[in-house]
């Protein structure tokens, strides 16, 4: 392999398999970094794009959504921006409505500005890697204040990808809603922990969660107030949340998002109230509850000024601990990815 060649992991075709191989390492233009990938996370969209074929059209592709590394060059156009030897979270992007996928496994990776965000130098950038797609999807679907609404296609009914919250990392959104309830449906998920803290740092109380028992003392250092046992039937957990909360909440959050969690999540959510969903569902087109699918992406042009925001404040978040990293890999044991070197 020449030294203006990387190694990246392609998926050779639609519901294709995996291959690693040779490719030429990208020249950024004078607005983007190159960034040496040095961590990259799993990602469920991976597997469903290769096991049913969905989304992407143009193959072979590079995927991978979430990664951490180096900034090896800067464009001329940006370099007020960053420097060589900053570390920073980069997240993978479509082109093409879509069709066409700019992923993160890689070694060297040409990115855009708004889809890269500095951290300290002393990051941990395994637990680095784990942070844009999580962290971005809880904070945008909460606290995109300029998203637009649209017609969902599932149920017929107005909506938007955020509930339009005020930025808690912003100061003006710091504790700004202290006293009112949340209930987050997954809290042990990546999503969920991140819903979790940015919860906390709005001021939402109580915070209720459901998970493991075992993931209750995490949970709670994150500031879930009540961790409920996600296994016992769902009419007790309705009846425990409600108790909790003083009746339904005016907003939920369902970071699991299956056929299952949804009976839960819309059923302890006001009749007025809003609750977020991470993936499609279907719900009663009669009721007056708001359904909001989740964005969580920093290319789509609906984020960019929250992108913005979140992107500047990131590292005073990490740094000040406002927003911590799990670093597990138990969910993706028997990922063939998992055994995937481009070393």
């Amino acid at each position: 392999m020449s030294a203006r060649q990387q190694k990246a992991l392609f998926l050779e075709s639609k519901c294709g398999q995996f291959a690693v191989r040779a490719t030429a390492i990208p020249e950024p233009s004078v607005d983007e970094v190159l960034i040496r990938v040095e961590a990259s996370a799993l990602n469920p969209s991976d597997w469903k794009i290769q096991q049913f074929g969905m989304v992407v059209e143009e193959f072979p592709t590079i995927l991978g959504w979430d990664a951490a590394g180096t900034v090896v060059r800067v464009g001329s156009a940006i370099q007020d921006q960053f420097a060589v030897g900053n570390r920073v979270i980069v997240q993978g992007w479509f082109t093409d409505g879509g069709r066409s996928a700019h992923g993160t496994y890689r070694q060297y990776l040409a990115a855009r500005p708004n889809t890269v965000a500095k951290i300290s130098q002393d990051f941990p950038l395994e637990s680095a890697a784990s942070l844009p797609s999580g962290l971005v999807t809880a904070a945008f679907s909460l606290f995109n204040e300029k998203a637009v609404p649209f017609i969902s296609l599932y149920d017929g009914k107005e909506s938007s990808s955020s509930v339009k919250l005020t930025p808690p990392w912003e100061a003006r959104g710091r504790g700004l809603y202290t006293g009112k309830p949340i209930f987050v449906l997954g809290g042990a998920s990546t999503v969920g922990q991140f819903v979790i803290q940015l919860a906390k740092l709005a001021g939402f109380a109580p915070i209720i969660t459901t998970a493991s028992l075992h993931n209750v003392k995490y949970l709670k250092s994150l500031g879930a107030t009540h961790v409920l046992e996600r296994s016992v039937g769902q009419g007790h957990l309705r009846a425990e949340i409600m108790r909790i909360a003083g009746g339904p909440l005016a907003l939920a959050y369902d970071a699991i998002s299956r056929d299952e969690s949804f009976a839960l999540s819309y059923g302890v959510t006001a009749p007025t109230g809003e609750l977020i969903i991470v993936s499609p569902g279907v719900f009663p087109a009669e009721n007056r509850k708001k359904v909001h699918l989740a964005n969580g992406l920093f290319n789509s042009p609906v984020n960019k000024d929250v992108g913005e925001s979140l992107r500047m404040h990131l590292k005073d978040l990490l740094e000040a601990r406002d927003v911590k990293v799990s670093l597990s890999t138990d969910a993706n044991d028997n990922s063939p990815l998992n055994r995937i070197s481009l070393t």
